[in-house]
């Protein structure tokens, strides 16, 4: 019977009665990040002396924190908004308690708790033409230490653009050719110079250049029965931001008809019948 000290030093960190197996535990928490040598000392009872064990040494480290920050786009025109996603990892057990600073250059513009999964958002709509650098830097909490994202960097240019998207033909037969048009617009005199990359749902078809006209053309054949969904995205230059157009359908028909239709008289009286034909063909 009776009871056991645990120590650190001098310090007495917890004690506990032993149980009938000789036993006694208790949960050591909140050691300092460091060596820590533990020992445990038996005070006895009316019949058995006092004891002392060993020391044990536990480290404690803190758990690595990383930080990471993506940024919506690299390129924005002057008033566009841009949104900053901030995600802060521990391989520690315990949660992420401290705040996330957003900082451009070396200013904090914002101070924000992560939510469960140890991410912030944060969005920005007055930045000045030129070249921004942001980090995230978690500032650390009792159990979870500090960590600074790389740099991520967006430059504003004093321009936007616009793409328009079309096609010769909105449906066509297996077999045929589609050509289609995309031409970048911008509401100022700057030259529209760069790359139009067409693309056929999320995969990159064709890249062509922009044109004197601001246009970029080209013709798809081969494409198969059903519907194809088509957008055009200018990769923008030093000036102006990339942009993307609207999505084209293109349908594409097992089978072209033709219809052709007569009636047997175009002229009759009152109570009369005419014989109305339809004459469908394919080729």
């Amino acid at each position: 019977t009776g009871e056991v000290i645990f120590t650190e030093g001098t310090t007495e960190i917890g004690r506990a009665t032993l149980d009938a197996s000789g036993n006694a535990t208790i949960e050591a928490e909140g050691l300092a990040v460091g060596n820590h040598h533990i020992g445990a000392r038996y005070v006895g009872d009316d019949r058995t002396v006092q004891g002392t064990s060993n020391l044990v040494q536990v480290t404690v480290s803190q758990p690595a924190v990383s930080a990471d920050l993506v940024l919506s786009a690299s390129t924005i025109a002057k008033g566009e908004s841009l949104a900053l996603a901030a995600i802060v990892q521990t391989t520690g057990s315990k949660p992420l308690t401290g705040d996330v600073q957003i900082r451009k250059g070396s200013t904090v513009i914002a101070t924000l708790s992560p939510d469960a999964n140890g991410q912030v958002h944060w969005n920005i709509d007055d930045l000045g033409v030129g070249t921004h650098n942001f980090t995230a830097r978690y500032v650390g909490d009792d159990a979870n230490g500090t960590a600074t994202s790389p740099t991520r960097s967006v430059t504003v240019l004093a321009h936007d653009a616009a793409v328009t998207l079309v096609s010769d033909v909105a449906s066509l037969s297996l077999g045929d050719s589609v050509q289609l048009t995309a031409e970048v617009t911008s509401g100022s005199t700057t030259n529209v110079d760069g790359t139009i990359r067409f693309l056929l749902g999320n995969s990159t078809y064709a890249d062509v250049p922009v044109n004197a006209d601001g246009q970029g053309v080209i013709t798809v054949p081969g494409l198969t029965v059903g519907t194809h969904h088509f957008t055009a995205r200018y990769l923008g230059n030093e000036l102006l931001p990339e942009r993307s157009s609207s999505t084209l359908d293109i349908v594409v028909l097992a089978h072209q008809v033709t219809v052709a239709f007569s009636v047997s008289d175009s002229a009759i009286n009152v109570g009369d019948a005419t014989t109305l034909r339809a004459e469908v063909t394919s080729p």
